[in-house]
């Protein structure tokens, strides 16, 4: 007997605004985490590369995160969110490990945001090809 499928639709402020922190010319790195929801399952580590942000989600949980879609959000100066663009986790988030993400065309600003906009609880033999 496997774990109930449950699809979570995530919204609205879950995570921590992730500034900009001085690297390398031309880079970013930030990390997100949401206590107290869903997404406290997940932690993100990535940086931003001319408009390319990149990293891994990490899944604290027992359980697979399949079907994933995050949602890179651009911020001014003033905190509001200027631009959006999604993208897949393919291949769902293991157990206890981590899966790669990349979201190309990411409009400049001053800082970014990384957050689960859905994703669904499964067991590995639920996850489909993509």
């Amino acid at each position: 007997m496997g774990l109930p499928r449950r699809t979570f639709l995530l919204g609205g402020t879950l995570t921590v605004l992730a500034a900009a922190l001085p690297m390398s010319p031309g880079s970013a790195a930030g990390q997100n985490y949401a206590p107290g929801s869903p997404d406290s399952y997940f932690r993100f580590e990535w940086k931003k590369t001319g408009r390319t942000i990149s990293g891994y989600v990490y899944n604290t949980s027992n359980r697979w995160a399949a079907r994933m879609q995050l949602v890179v959000e651009s911020v001014d100066r003033s905190g509001k969110v200027v631009a959006k663009t999604t993208t897949w986790v393919l291949g769902g988030v293991p157990p206890n490990g981590r899966a790669f993400f990349e979201a190309s065309s990411v409009r400049e600003a001053a800082s970014y945001q990384v957050r689960v906009l859905s994703f669904e609880w499964t067991e590995r033999r639920d996850l489909r090809s993509w």
